[in-house]
C-alpha cells in the first residue's frame, strides 16, 4: 500500500500522502471513468494545471463531457496543491517524468504492422521505437502519436503475436 501511495502521489504531483488524498484520487478516477477520459492524456495534462487562480485549463477541461464535475474536483486539487506550497513549474517537471506523453496504443501498432507486412515499409515501426524509447519527453511534430485513438480503432485488438 505504501508503494501504491507513492505512485499515486507522483502521478498527482503531490509530495506527501494525507488522509484526504484517498478521496481526491477516487474522485478523479470516478470522473475519468464516467466521462470516458483517456487516463494517460489526463495525467499528462494535469501537470500543466495552475495551482492558483480560477483558470480551468481549457486544454485539460476539454477532455470532459461533464465539465462541472471536473471543475469541482479541480478546486479541491488546487487547494491540496496550495497546502503543500506547490510550485507549478517544478511540479509539472516531476509529473512529466512519471506521466508519459506517448504509449503504444493498438491503432499505432496496427498501422505500423500493416505498413510493414503489406508494403515492407518499416518507417512507422522506427518512429514508434524512437518515441517509446523516451515516452516522457515531448517530441515536437509528433503530437498526433499522443492523441486519443480514432473512432475506427475502438474495437481493434492487437495481439502479442502481431
Amino acid at each position: 500500500m505504501a508503494h501504491y501511495r507513492e505512485l499515486v502521489l507522483a502521478k498527482l504531483g503531490l509530495t506527501e500522502w494525507r488522509e484526504e488524498d484517498g478521496e481526491l484520487l477516487s474522485g478523479i478516477l470516478e470522473i475519468l471513468q464516467a466521462n470516458h477520459v483517456d487516463y494517460t492524456t489526463f495525467f499528462r495534462r494535469l501537470g500543466a494545471l495552475p495551482s492558483a487562480g480560477a483558470d480551468s485549463n481549457s486544454r485539460l477541461g476539454e477532455l470532459f463531457t461533464d465539465r462541472s464535475a471536473f471543475d469541482a474536483w479541480a478546486v479541491n486539487y488546487r487547494r491540496r496543491l496550495q497546502s503543500e506550497a506547490s510550485k507549478d513549474q517544478e511540479r509539472q517537471a516531476l509529473m512529466d517524468k512519471v506521466n508519459p506523453m506517448f504509449i503504444l496504443r493498438n491503432h499505432l501498432a496496427h498501422t505500423a504492422i500493416t505498413l510493414a507486412t503489406e508494403k515492407r515499409d518499416y518507417s512507422e515501426i522506427e518512429k514508434l521505437l524512437r518515441l517509446l524509447r523516451n515516452p516522457y519527453q515531448d517530441a515536437p511534430g509528433m503530437e498526433h502519436y499522443a492523441a486519443a485513438p480514432p473512432d475506427w480503432s475502438k474495437n481493434l485488438v492487437v495481439g502479442c503475436s502481431s
